[in-house]
C-alpha cells in the first residue's frame, strides 16, 4: 500500500478509524496554519472544527463529509479541539473529543448524531469526573463501553496526581512508577460514567516480580494517544511514548487491566507527535497513524495514512501465573540463569550504559564516576566502559557499531574537545540517547563552565580590593572564545 496521505486538501491528525455499516470512517482532528511557536504546552495545535472522513476500501478514494461538529457549536469549551474518537449503539453515534474549557483545563465532552459522518450536537456540559485528552472509546463483546484517556505536557495529564487540579504538577521523574492512563465504563446512554475514572496498570514484565513502567522509562512509559483493540480473547492496549516517538503495545485479559508491555508498532516518523488507531476491516487489520510529511515536516499541520498491520498469533499462547510460579521455583532450585538476550528482546532494551572516554589522557574524576554508577545502580542498570582513540570517536559509524556490539540502550561520551558536526548529525539521525560530558552543546550536555567560573573568582577578588589578578592557563589550548581577562565588566584593563 503507498505511504500516501489519505487526502491532502486540508491537514489531518489523530485518526480514530472505525467499521460502520461496511465502510470505514476516520475521525480526525483538523490541523490548521497558526502563528503559534512550537512549545512543550501544544498551544501549536490549535484546532477549532472536526471533519469526518469515510472509505469504501482501503487505498480507494476518500470521502470528506465536510465539518461534523465545530468549535462555537461546543457551549462549554474555549480553544483546541484536540484527538476524538467515536462510538456507536443502539443506532446512535457518539463523537468523543477534548477541549480546553473557560478556565483553560483540559475536559472530555461528547457530541450525538444518527449518521456516522455526523453532524453532532454536543452536550451542554463536559463529561462529569473527566479531564486531560485523547478519548478512546471502546465497546466490548458484552456491550459494556470503556473511555480511556489521558496525555502529560500540554494534556494536562500530570496536573491530577492528587485528584484536583494543579496547573503546577510536573510529569514524575527518578525511580519512581510512570503517570498512568485513565479508563471509566461508560453509562448505558454513553454520555457519562457509570464508574469512577481508575489508572490502567502498565507492567514492565509477565514475571512474578512485574513492576509498573518506570518515570525515567521514556521508550516504554505512557504519554499520550490511547487505543484499545481487541483480538482473539486478547486487550491491546496501544499509545504513544512522546517525547521518543514510538507507538507502543501491551497486553491484558481484562479491560480494566493490567496490561504487559509488548513491544513497539512504529518507529519514530516525520514530525514531533505520533497518534494512531488500530481496526479490522474485510478480514485485515490495518494501522491509521499520521506524520508531518504533507507540510514538509511542520510538527503542527499533519497528515493520516493507513497501512495493514500483522498481529503475532503466537502472543495468544498465554501462562497461567501458577504455573509460571512453579517454573521459576524449579529454576533457582537448578541456579538456571535468566537468558539476558532473550529478555533484551522482549522488552527492546538492554538495560545497559555504554561510556565512552577519549584515550588522550583525560582526568576523570572519581565523584563523577561515583556519581554516574549510582545513579545507574538506581534504575537496576548496568554501565560498559570503552575507551577509544578519539580518531575513532569522529568516525561516523563508530556509535552505531558500539551500540550493537555493546548492547547498549543510551551513550555517555567523555572527552575534552567538541565533536564533528558529521558526528552529531550521526546521532540524531539515528535517535540515539547520548548525553556529552565536559563539552559544551547546545543541549544533552553536563560540563565545567570555565569562564563563569572564573569570572566569578576575578569578581569576587575585586570586590575584595585586590587589583592585581593574573591567570594562568597551563594547558595551552586554542579557546573557542576570549578569557574572561579580556573583559572586564568594572573598566579595568585586562592585566590589572
Amino acid at each position: 500500500m503507498p505511504d500516501q496521505p489519505l487526502v491532502t486538501h486540508l491537514y489531518t491528525a489523530d485518526p480514530s478509524a472505525h467499521v460502520f455499516d461496511g465502510r470505514v470512517y476516520v475521525y480526525p482532528s483538523h490541523d490548521r496554519e497558526t502563528p503559534i511557536a512550537d512549545n512543550d504546552n501544544g498551544d501549536q495545535y490549535d484546532m477549532v472544527d472536526y471533519h469526518v472522513l469515510s472509505l469504501e476500501v482501503i487505498g480507494g478514494p476518500v470521502t470528506d463529509h465536510g465539518v461534523a461538529l465545530a468549535l462555537e457549536d461546543v457551549p462549554w469549551a474555549s480553544k483546541q479541539l484536540w484527538a476524538p474518537d467515536a462510538a456507536t449503539k443502539d443506532g446512535l453515534y457518539y463523537l468523543y473529543f477534548p477541549a480546553r474549557d473557560k478556565d483553560g483545563i483540559f475536559r472530555i465532552g461528547v457530541a450525538v448524531s444518527s449518521s456516522p459522518e455526523g453532524p453532532f450536537v454536543a452536550e451542554p456540559e463536559p463529561i462529569a469526573g473527566s479531564y486531560s485528552i485523547d478519548p478512546c472509546s471502546f465497546v466490548d463483546d458484552d456491550g459494556q463501553a470503556y473511555l480511556y484517556f489521558g496525555g502529560i505536557w500540554g494534556g494536562q495529564l500530570q496536573c491530577w496526581q492528587s485528584g484536583t487540579f494543579d496547573p503546577a504538577g510536573k510529569e514524575p521523574s527518578g525511580n519512581v512508577p510512570a503517570l498512568l492512563p485513565r479508563v471509566a465504563k461508560l453509562s448505558e446512554d454513553m454520555r457519562s460514567f457509570s464508574s469512577e475514572v481508575l489508572p490502567l496498570s502498565l507492567l514492565d514484565t509477565d514475571s512474578a516480580d512485574s513492576k509498573l513502567l518506570g518515570a525515567d522509562d521514556h521508550d516504554r512509559r505512557f504519554f499520550e494517544a490511547a487505543w484499545m483493540h481487541k483480538y482473539n480473547g486478547v486487550y491491546y492496549f496501544s499509545y504513544s511514548t512522546g517525547d521518543t516517538h514510538y507507538l507502543v503495545y501491551a497486553t491484558g485479559d481484562n479491560p480494566l487491566g493490567p496490561f504487559t508491555y509488548r513491544g513497539r508498532i512504529l518507529e519514530p516518523v516525520l514530525g514531533w507527535t505520533t497518534h494512531h488507531s488500530i481496526v479490522e476491516f474485510n478480514g485485515k487489520w490495518y494501522l491509521f497513524h499520521h506524520d508531518a510529511s504533507l507540510s514538509g515536516g511542520k510538527n503542527h499541520l499533519r497528515c493520516v495514512k493507513a497501512g495493514k498491520i500483522f498481529i503475532d498469533t503466537a502472543e495468544q499462547q498465554r501462562i497461567r501465573p501458577e504455573t509460571q510460579r512453579r517454573v521459576l521455583e524449579v529454576a533457582r532450585e537448578l541456579g538456571y540463569r535468566a537468558n539476558a538476550s532473550a529478555r533484551a528482546i522482549r522488552a527492546g532494551r538492554f538495560r545497559n550504559i555504554a561510556f565512552v572516554q577519549s584515550l588522550l589522557g583525560q582526568y576523570l574524576p572519581r565523584e563523577l564516576m561515583m556519581g554516574i554508577t549510582r545513579a545507574i545502580a538506581d534504575q537496576d542498570m548496568h554501565l560498559v566502559l570503552s575507551q577509544v582513540p578519539d580518531r575513532v570517536i569522529d568516525d561516523e559509524s563508530y556509535l552505531p557499531h558500539t551500540m550493537r556490539e555493546l548492547s547498549a540502550d543510551g551513550v555517555l561520551l567523555y572527552r575534552n574537545f567538541g565533536f564533528t558536526q558529521s558526528f552529531l548529525e550521526q546521532i540524531h539521525k539515528s535517535h540515539i540517547p547520548a548525553i556529552f560530558l565536559n563539552v559544551k552543546q547546545a543541549s544533552d550536555c553536563i560540563y565545567p563552565d570555565d569562564f563563569m567560573g572564573g569570572r566569578l573568582a576575578t569578581e569576587y577578588l575585586l570586590s575584595l580590593g585586590h587589583e592585581r589578578i593574573a591567570y594562568v592557563d597551563t594547558k595551552q589550548r586554542e579557546h573557542e572564545h576570549s578569557h574572561y581577562s579580556q573583559h572586564d565588566t568594572t573598566g579595568r584593563q585586562p592585566g590589572r
